[in-house]
């Protein structure tokens, strides 16, 4: 048996959230590819300039995930 969608107001909802549905669906289609570039951009950017500033939280990552190395070597050989 299909589930009701009638009584107490909710074919309304149900029909306006079908249409922001297919309204998103096409937007995010057309737009997901640029939003992604935007966001790697931004991360880019932003260790970037965290490294221009002398500021380098992945550093201390990399020097634990390599832990066979001496953090200095790590560092230097990974690049962060």
């Amino acid at each position: 048996m299909a589930a009701k969608t009638e009584g107490a107001g909710g074919s309304w909802f149900v029909g306006l959230f079908r249409k922001f549905d297919g309204w998103f669906i096409s937007f995010m289609s057309g737009n997901s590819i640029n939003f992604l570039r935007i966001a790697l951009a931004v991360i880019y950017i932003w260790f970037g300039a965290l490294k221009i500033v002398g500021f380098n939280p992945a550093a201390g990552l990399v020097a634990q995930t390599v832990f066979w190395l001496p953090p200095e070597w790590a560092v230097v050989f990974i690049g962060a």
